[in-house]
């Protein structure tokens, strides 16, 4: 089986799942057992459901009586980034795959679907570099030195998201420096930086009141909460990324595949191998902070290892991986959206599964 016509199998499987999950119904969500009925309910019930009119535990009766029944029948989630501001009723509402994404009582969805594909696209194409250079570890690394960035933004009540990209940029510099020329290879220090990083990062979320319920929402995921300045933010820094990786593209495949060779003819390598370096950190920053730890890491490894499978060409496993990386946001968001589970949790299982049917193809074929 060629792999082009594996790739084109994979996203006919997306296009033929998405409108199957369209006809899935759910029960709606059951009210908690410790809610007391209102005083409308009381006072009208005479033998109708007193639980469809209950109010939540934790909402004062006058917010409770300024809400209609309809509105208040609906839980909200607990999963972090499965909250919305839309009520329970009304995110069941619309089940069909369209209208997930354009009803107007579900415009949190889109600015989570467009930021998880503008993360998704970026951390696939260069997922490339990180797995052929054999740097996966120093992905995962920089996500850890970038989560720590923002718990020490946290604890000293500094904007996040810069802490995190200073942070980034330290961490980039430390783990390209060549500290030992023999005895010590270099994933030793990247692991020293990846445990440090960690440690740092529980040290300061313990000293923050707050910083605990931020690194777990962090963890798990925000993307469908992502604000209009966050979307813009995240747009302008991948995009300063996309157009680097645009106008470099020679220099950058052949300095980080072919070092020796680039030296030889007048390449400064380590100049080049900070340009890359600095953008997978950007990225990895910029991505944990718009769609969690979960999302990015994902993104940036299990597309390209799916398009390394199908291809063994540059331009075609770019492609793929670009392709592979876009589809399952939107479906995750989706099965997110209908089974109230976790927004990135979906995306990269998602994302998985579409690994398991090529490696399983592959596979298949040459036998």
């Amino acid at each position: 089986m060629k792999p082009w016509t594996l790739a084109a199998a994979l996203c006919a499987s997306l296009a033929v799942f998405a409108p199957s999950m369209a006809s899935v119904t759910l029960p709606p969500p059951p009210p908690p057992e410790s809610a007391s009925p209102s005083r409308e309910a009381r006072d009208t019930a005479h033998g109708t459901d007193h639980a469809s009119h209950a109010a939540s535990p934790d909402r004062p009766p006058s917010a409770e009586r300024s809400q209609s029944p309809s509105v208040t029948s609906g839980q909200p989630s607990l999963a972090p980034d499965t909250a919305s501001p839309e009520t329970g009723s009304s995110r069941h509402a619309a089940r069909n795959f369209v209208q997930v994404f354009t009803a107007q009582e579900n415009a949190f969805m889109r600015p989570a679907l467009l930021v998880g594909v503008m993360v998704a696209v970026v951390c696939a194409y260069l997922g490339f570099y990180v797995i052929l250079k054999r740097v996966v570890f120093l992905g995962l690394a920089l996500a850890e030195v970038s989560s720590a960035g923002v718990a020490l933004g946290l604890a000293i009540s500094v904007n996040p998201v810069l802490v995190s990209i200073g942070t980034m940029l330290v961490g980039v510099v430390a783990f390209s420096v060549k500290w030992s020329a023999r005895r010590i290879p270099q994933d030793a220090f990247i692991g020293v930086g990846f445990a440090f990083a960690s440690a740092a990062a529980l040290l300061l979320v313990a000293s923050s009141p707050v910083g605990e319920a931020h690194m777990l929402d962090l963890l798990r995921g925000d993307i469908l909460t992502v604000q209009p300045w966050e979307l813009f933010a995240t747009g302008i820094g991948l995009g300063f990324v996309a157009i680097l990786h645009l106008l470099f593209t020679k220099e950058l495949l052949f300095v980080s595949f072919d070092p020796e060779t680039a030296a030889a003819s007048g390449y400064n390598v380590r100049m080049w191998e900070m340009a890359l370096f600095l953008s997978v950190g950007l990225t990895i920053a910029l991505g944990i902070h718009a769609t969690g730890v979960l999302f990015t890491s994902g993104a940036l490894v299990i597309p390209a290892t799916t398009a390394l499978l199908l291809s063994k060409r540059f331009t075609q496993c770019a492609i793929i991986a670009v392709a592979l990386g876009a589809l399952p946001v939107p479906v995750g968001l989706y099965i997110s959206f209908v089974t109230d589970m976790s927004a990135s949790a979906s995306v990269v299982a998602v994302s998985f599964a579409l690994l398991v049917v090529a490696a399983i193809g592959v596979r298949a074929s040459h036998r």
